[in-house]
């Protein structure tokens, strides 16, 4: 536990890292443990492949431990990490007249626990805003996070805002966004197949 320090006895799983082609992977279990009284864990006879490394306990946001790639040859590795209770993000989005702004996607990124550093969890950190601008998202670990909006026709300047977890006080604006058309003259000459504008 990253909070008290104390043993968690969580389930640690292994699950196979399998591509797929257009949406990108899937992660079916391969084997799991569970960690004794002292949190300590072993998983044996791995067979070779790709691997990510998962703990998961009751009321605890899951975590990614790692990333393997195991041979048919022997070896030893170790996961160590901890595990955060959630500790939800919530807030309302709005234009810059004060009016709630619907269907805004909303997503965590530099996710970090504390002392734990960074926390990669089995879900996405993403929500939608509501009729009434507002948004929540459960399975987050307790520490710090930047908060990165989408709209379209809609801008937010600037770099992702800072936030500490948990929070029900984010409260985001954004602004319409404007068009711009570009006409490129290329005086007389073929255009070439790519050029930037």
């Amino acid at each position: 536990d990253l909070v008290t320090r104390e043993p968690v006895m969580a389930y640690v799983v292994l699950q196979q890292v399998e591509p797929q082609s257009t949406r990108g992977y899937r992660y079916p279990t391969a084997l799991e443990v569970v960690a004794d009284d002292a949190g300590h864990w072993v998983l044996k006879n791995v067979p070779a492949g790709s691997y990510r490394v998962v703990a998961q306990a009751d009321d605890y946001v899951p975590r990614v431990l790692g990333y393997a790639r195991f041979g048919d040859q022997p070896g030893w590795y170790a996961y160590e990490g901890g595990l955060s209770h959630s500790a939800p993000v919530s807030g309302v989005v709005k234009d810059d007249a004060g009016v709630p702004l619907a269907e805004v996607k909303v997503r965590l990124d530099n996710v970090a626990a504390g002392v734990g550093g960074r926390y990669e969890s089995i879900y996405e950190y993403t929500a939608q805003t509501d009729a009434d601008g507002r948004f929540r998202i459960e399975q987050v670990p307790a520490g710090k996070a930047s908060v990165w909006i989408h709209k379209s026709g809609y801008c937010r300047p600037g770099l992702g805002e800072p936030i500490v977890t948990p929070t029900d006080k984010v409260e985001l604006q954004m602004t319409k966004s404007a068009q711009v058309c570009v006409t490129v003259d290329f005086g007389g000459i073929v255009r070439p197949a790519q050029y930037i504008v």
